[in-house]
């Protein structure tokens, strides 16, 4: 094959990366994760490579490294060295360099080192802080091609200025980092390199141009990186890959030394500035180099130092939202992360509202024509000359250009437009009195390789030369969750290419970036709505603290206002939620409002290590990420999602607390998380993770079950929560299932001595969740198999809880929403119980209980349908007294009610049908013989009894299952699977069959509920019994031993 004469060029800079990695921090092609492994953000983690210490370095942020480098507890050798480590494995994973610059940044940091050890100082504010640094930003002595083929030979005399800047203020620049085709893409592809990817998902790009940068940040390859951007090329890879990136207004920063095709064109000024993990560093990296007076040298810089901004009060700042620009609809992932932010801030008291865009497509046409004024020709030119292919994505750029070079008069005239919508802007936000906009950082989350080609959410701001930063809001894409919105309509050609382009299941586990905007020069404003007010301290309170922070026993700052811990989210007082409201009063409660509706699990997490010298048992970052799953994630699952907010604002910091001192509820709810994350991802790493800490859970509890044996003491929280979360784990993970019932039962022990010993009171929300979650994993393992005796609740504990449970926690609320666990009336679920028990007992049943449990399963039936039937009725009833009497309840989550009721409806005649089978001379209430009802023969254990006609219930819960609305809440929410599950053993119709087959199916992958793929195992096994071949998605494979549970895993003695 002729080789094509720009390729001897390409693998000259291929050879120059090459030898410029170290073989000792390579992994072999075995121990990298296969191809199909789209999400490897964690891999550094668990390859071996790095060492704990390592680990523990490239998590940490910039200014505390600085903070550590200076009180001698960390080297700048150690920091490099890892952070160079790390950048290799990066590399291996995502493509993101272009040259490693090992032996430069260890001398540096040796330099460094000495430096400090004989004066005690370190150099300035990003003292050994590693850096990444765009390829076309020059460094002595290297090449710096801009990704131009022509340009493979142009070796760089000096440092740009920016990085003799970071040199002079103690930075290590280690790596450099890729760049797409002519820079003006939001890719990151070339012919020299090839493209890189998203850590977060490889088939997406990490964006551009500054897209090597995206992925080394996202990566955490180093602690800071430094982009350029002309139309989001900083933001944009910041967003995609789950940081945080600044464009500064022009003319701040220092840009000699930048190559750049088109050098001399001011209309559209490129800016250079930071990429970084947070807000803190993106401000540590500005105030370092301009506290040096850059403009002394680069004359055309505007001479304005970094401020110190003071601290805005919330209620001193409004912030508009710009949820659509009016030419292209952002995605629903993007929606959805406007909605969190938006509550946020509303949560935060910050004033928010609704900003309409003022003319975006008059910004575009101004923009685009200003990009490229001689209509591209000196790209085109450079291409040319390296004679490389040229990518789609390039040409689609020189597209939007005029198709003729602009004259002179036309660019003045083009200046003149742009001024004045620059004027016009300002005015417009400041008649509105908007002081920072909010707005998508792009249309969606990242794009796939080499589809992006909206670029305005981004570059609007930059023919208005404002300030903005994009950052993460900590969502991500969920295929579940952000469905594609069907009835949309787009508004042009332009608008439904995007709109195409959105295919759920394409994006999975993408970070969800929004942007903020601030005014003209007033750059360090506009980290405010990102970064939050740091309010004072009241006497003898203390500040969370990070781990980084504890284990070098020093106090930190509170980086972002999702983080922050607000008073309103400390554990309540009952008595401040008893205060039942008068009739009438209209006055919301701090819970009412939007964005009010649950303590941000970042808030609650930031309760971990609050206290610097408290020991904790959270002791590692794989910890402390699953940690945070189980806040963020997790417990949103095991709480019913219409639970009074102050549940979760009570329970997250309980179990927090719990969890950093109690070994075995760490190891529990670690257990927990692990086993859910292996169940969502099938992730190897994540089992064997659940496995080790279930393990260790064990263990600790049966220590402190014999520490409790010996004195006779009462159980505390602390031991409750860990064998809570030991079923928890068992139920909702694959590999001991079979160890739920005993855990159960040894909850049921606990429960009782603590009544015993203390009753429990209601009054307070975590006693609640406490003794809801063992009543209702009682009932469901009893439920589970309707027509098997496998587990009966303790009678015992069902009466002493529901005595207690019949109390309100919070007046202010329906009694539903005082169910925080059991998500339907605790009547129902006995109800439930008692019809099994009709089937299951092996005498004679007195016909008056018969009767009775006939009666009330009747007027449940009559409360479903009504419910079912007058949704939105404007005089609702509670539902705590369940008489005849009673209407429908309102509930927003009443189909948890209406498919509990016909299941157990459906049982119910189902029994009576076997009855009439095995009796066939008698009717349903002539089934008693000297006043006692005759049970029917139960079936072994091997074998279900023949389905029921198809009846009503199952008719009207298929159809209650097919609203959209229905269907998109029931499989998010832990209480779905029963009924649907129980509708499944009498399903006998095709039609049928598949609803509930995609029910369950969406519930699973939705939770990652372990539960439901036993159930759908044993549903599918039935129905191959009853002959019913269905050609549906397979249910996946159990991984579990034959048994069901871990072969090693130990015995727990309750």
């Amino acid at each position: 094959m002729v080789q094509a004469l720009w390729q001897p060029k390409v693998e000259k800079c291929q050879k120059i990366l090459q030898d410029s990695l170290n073989p000792a921090w390579l992994l072999p092609a075995e121990q990298l994760p296969p191809a199909d492994q789209l999400n490897v953000a964690s891999f550094a983690d668990s390859c071996k490579l790095l060492t704990p210490r390592e680990l523990e370095i490239t998590q940490t942020n910039a200014t505390d490294l600085v903070a550590q480098m200076a009180a001698g507890k960390l080297s700048a050798v150690e920091t490099a060295t890892a952070f160079l480590k790390r950048a290799h494995v990066g590399h291996q994973l995502l493509n993101f360099a272009v040259e490693f610059l090992v032996d430069d940044a260890m001398a540096r940091a040796a330099e460094l080192d000495a430096h400090f050890k004989s004066t005690g100082k370190v150099v300035g504010p990003l003292h050994g802080v590693p850096i990444s640094v765009k390829e076309h930003v020059a460094l002595k002595g290297r090449i710096c091609h801009s990704c131009y083929v022509a340009w493979i030979d142009n070796v760089a005399e000096e440092d740009a200025l920016l990085v003799t800047l970071l040199k002079n203020a103690g930075a290590i620049i280690h790596v450099r980092t890729n760049e797409p085709q002519s820079l003006m893409h939001i890719d990151c592809d070339n012919v020299i390199y090839g493209p890189t990817v998203n850590p977060h998902n490889r088939k997406l790009t990490s964006g551009g141009s500054s897209g090597g940068e995206g992925a080394s940040l996202g990566f955490r390859c180093a602690a800071i990186g430094i982009g350029t951007d002309i139309g989001g090329s900083v933001r944009v890879p910041a967003a995609f890959c789950g940081a945080y990136g600044l464009r500064t207004t022009a003319l701040r920063n220092p840009y000699k030394g930048v190559l750049l095709a088109g050098d001399g064109q001011e209309s559209i000024r490129c800016i250079i500035g930071p990429l970084a993990n947070s807000v803190g560093d993106l401000n540590l990296a500005q105030k370092a180099v301009l506290d040096q007076e850059p403009w002394e040298e680069e004359t055309s810089l505007v001479p304005l130092p970094w401020k110190e901004v003071p601290a805005y009060k919330p209620d001193q700042i409004t912030v508009g939202v710009i949820w659509d620009d009016g030419v292209v609809h952002p995605h629903p992932p993007t929606t959805r992360g406007l909605k969190h932010a938006v509550s946020k801030l509303k949560a935060a008291s910050v004033k928010v509202v609704d900003f309409e865009p003022y003319e975006h497509s008059r910004g575009w046409d101004i923009l685009s024509a200003l990009y490229f004024p001689d209509a591209a020709k000196y790209q085109k030119d450079l291409l040319q000359k390296g004679g490389e292919p040229v990518a789609a994505l390039t040409e689609w750029a020189f597209s939007q250009a005029r198709p003729e070079p602009i004259t002179v008069v036309e660019n003045w005239d083009l200046n003149v437009q742009r001024e004045a919508y620059r004027a016009e802007y300002h005015r417009v936000m400041k008649e509105r009195g908007v002081d920072f906009i909010l707005c998508p950082a792009y249309v969606g989350v990242a794009a796939e390789l080499a589809t992006g080609q909206y670029w305005l959410y981004t570059a609007i701001w930059n023919i208005l030369d404002q300030p903005a930063v994009t950052f993460p809001t900590g969502l991500k894409a969920d295929p579940s969750v952000d469905v594609v919105e069907a009835d949309y309509k787009p508004r042009s050609a332009q608008d439904e290419r995007e709109f195409k382009k959105y295919v759920p299941e394409r994006f999975i586990d993408a970070p969800i970036p929004l942007q903020v905007v601030g005014k003209h020069f007033r750059d360090e404003e506009t980290f405010t709505p990102v970064e939050g007010r740091k309010r004072k301290l009241k006497c003898d309170e203390s500040r969370p603290h990070c781990r980084q922070c504890f284990l070098a026993r020093r106090q930190c700052e509170w980086p972002v206002v999702s983080e922050l811990y607000d008073r309103r989210y400390h554990c309540h007082t009952s008595s401040r939620y008893k205060t039942a409201r008068e009739p009438g009063d209209s006055t919301s409660s701090e819970y009412d409002s939007e964005g009010s509706t649950q303590a941000s699990p970042l808030q609650a997490s930031a309760l971990i290590l609050r206290n610097p010298k408290q020991e904790t048992t959270i002791c590692s970052d794989t910890e402390l990420s699953l940690f945070r799953y189980y806040l963020d994630t997790l417990l949103s699952f095991l709480l019913s999602p219409e639970a009074h907010p102050g549940f979760f604002a009570e329970y997250l910091p309980c179990v927090a607390r719990y969890a950093l001192t109690s070994p075995s509820v760490k190891c529990a709810v670690l257990a927990c998380c692990a086993s859910n994350k292996y169940q969502l991802t099938r992730d190897v790493q994540f089992r064997k993770l659940s496995l080790k800490y279930y393990c260790q859970a064990v263990q600790e509890v049966n220590s402190a079950l014999a520490e409790l044996d010996s004195t006779g003491g009462c159980p505390d929280d602390a031991l409750l929560t860990a064998v809570i979360h030991m079923y928890i784990n068992a139920l909702w993970g694959s590999d001991v299932a079979n160890d739920a019932p005993e855990h159960v039962r040894g909850a049921v022990q606990l429960m009782k001595l603590r009544y015993a010993k203390a009753p429990l009171s209601m009054d307070s929300p975590f006693n609640r969740v406490t003794a809801e979650s063992v009543v209702y994993q009682s009932f469901l393992l009893e439920m589970e198999h309707p027509f098997q005796v496998d587990f009966q609740v303790d009678n015992g504990l069902l009466i002493r809880s529901g005595n207690a449970l019949e109390s309100l926690t919070f007046l202010d609320a329906s009694p539903l929403a005082n169910n925080p666990v059991l998500g339907v009336p605790l009547s129902l679920y006995r109800l439930i119980s008692e019809v099994m028990q009709l089937y299951h007992s092996s005498k004679l049943v007195d016909f008056q209980f018969f009767s009775r449990v006939r009666s009330e399963m009747e007027h449940w039936e009559h409360v479903a349908t009504q419910m079912d039937d007058e949704r939105g009725s404007q005089s609702p009833v509670s539902v705590r007294d369940p008489s005849p009497s009673n209407s429908a309840p309102e509930h927003s989550h009443a189909d948890a009610m209406i498919l509990y009721t016909l299941a157990g409806s459906l049982l119910l005649d189902w029994i009576i049908e076997l009855t009439k089978k095995d009796m066939p001379l008698q009717s349903d209430r002539d089934s008693y013989k000297q006043g006692q009802w005759i049970p029917p023969r139960a079936s072994s254990q091997s074998h279900l009894p023949p389905p029921p006609r198809r009846g009503w219930q199952l008719i009207r819960a298929l159809s209650v299952l097919q609203r959209p609305g229905t269907y998109e809440d029931w499989t998010r929410c832990h209480l779905g699977w029963w009924p649907v599950y129980i509708f499944g053993l009498a399903a006998d119709q095709e039609d049928d069959i598949s609803l509930i087959k995609g029910v369950l199916l969406r519930m699973r992958q939705r939770l990652g509920y372990g539960l439901v793929d036993r159930a759908l195992a044993v549903l599918e096994q039935i129905w191959e019994e009853r002959g019913r071949s269905h050609q549906n998605p397979k249910v996946e494979e159990i991984w579990v031993d034959d048994s069901g549970a871990c072969a090693a895993s130990p015995v727990l003695v309750y």
